[in-house]
């Protein structure tokens, strides 16, 4: 009995005579050259056809890339992962799994990394898909590079926004809460979670001259109405108590103790400046029901503290004292 099994893909045959237990095989390319020839019974020798088709495979395989090979023209500007460690000539040796858009393009070859790559191991790197695609203007980053191979205006941890890709040099420009512009590679940063939360408190930070870190914590920041809010009135004492991951904290009014959730785009840092314009020896007069234990009706401006006034006066029951602690804003200047 003759056999013939025929493999499309690589246009091989074996041709097979005999019984079960004692045949004989050939194995023949697509141009019908024998390239073995095999005795034993017919398990034994499709046993022996698997093993060598399993070796071939192993001995020809190249790392999973392009169709068509690679040029030098390829890697300008790209950015690659080594699919196997490179030696170059030098013994110098590029390390699998290394990402780097450290690539210089010579004459015929590629330096990566300092280290020389001939167009024969030019299939070892693997170019990978532009990432600028996908960064959209205004996502923000935490940095997350202390070691870069150029000088850094940034520390690591802080928290970048995204303006524009670069077409040379560095991809990614971007800028900081405190305005400061540089040039990244994606190497350099990580994207932040949570991006319309911290949106909001990017953008507090930047009009508000705050360093935006992962450890910048707004809680006790003293703040002020931008506009008026339904909820809770601007006695100059507000604070926020709870900084929340959405952009909305919760503040306090330290006088009143009433509290409400307000957007940070309805916030500002409080100031001496968004006291009154008072100073000490004014006369004021206390309005009414924002006395606070301290002074009633008229009194003197005794000293002037991070938005609080001190004044002398005479309690609701009729106590005299001249360190009487209030708000600039629970006071009205007379005169």
């Amino acid at each position: 009995m003759k056999t013939i099994f025929h493999d499309k893909e690589s246009g091989t045959k074996l041709q097979m005579e005999g019984t079960f237990a004692e045949s004989k095989a050939q194995l023949l390319d697509n141009e019908e050259n024998v390239l073995v020839e095999l005795e034993g019974s017919y398990p034994e020798i499709l046993q022996t056809v698997k093993q060598l088709s399993e070796e071939d495979t192993q001995e020809t395989e190249e790392p999973k890339q392009y169709k068509e090979p690679l040029t030098k023209s390829d890697f300008r500007g790209a950015k690659v992962k080594v699919l196997e460690d490179i030696e170059d000539e030098y013994g110098d040796v590029l390390e699998e799994e290394t990402v780097t858009e450290d690539i210089a393009v010579l004459t015929k070859d590629l330096l990566v990394e300092d280290v020389l790559i001939k167009p024969k191991d030019f299939k070892k790197l693997e170019i990978l898909k532009d990432e600028q695609e996908n960064t959209q203007e205004g996502e923000l980053f935490v940095v997350n590079n202390d070691e870069t191979r150029y000088y850094l205006d940034f520390d690591k941890g802080e928290i970048v926004k995204f303006l524009f890709h670069k077409d040379i040099g560095l991809p990614l420009m971007c800028v900081n809460s405190k305005g400061v512009e540089q040039a990244l590679t994606f190497e350099d940063v990580t994207v932040l979670e949570n991006q319309e939360g911290n949106s909001r408190k990017f953008d507090f930070c930047a009009k508000n001259n705050i360093l935006f870190t992962e450890d910048t914590s707004l809680k006790e920041t003293k703040v002020s109405l931008t506009e008026n809010s339904d909820w809770i009135e601007d006695d100059g004492s507000l604070t926020i108590q709870a900084d929340c991951a959405d952009g909305v904290p919760y503040i306090v009014s330290n006088n009143s103790g009433d509290g409400a959730f307000v957007g940070l785009s309805k916030l500002k840092l409080r100031t001496e400046e968004d006291s009154l314009n008072l100073k000490v020896g004014d006369y004021v007069r206390v309005k009414e029901g924002r006395e606070h234990l301290g002074a009633k009706g008229f009194a003197i401006v005794t000293g002037i503290e991070d938005g609080d006034v001190i004044l002398k006066g005479i309690d609701e029951y009729g106590s005299y004292s001249e360190g009487w602690i209030n708000n600039a804003n629970n006071v009205i200047k007379i005169g």
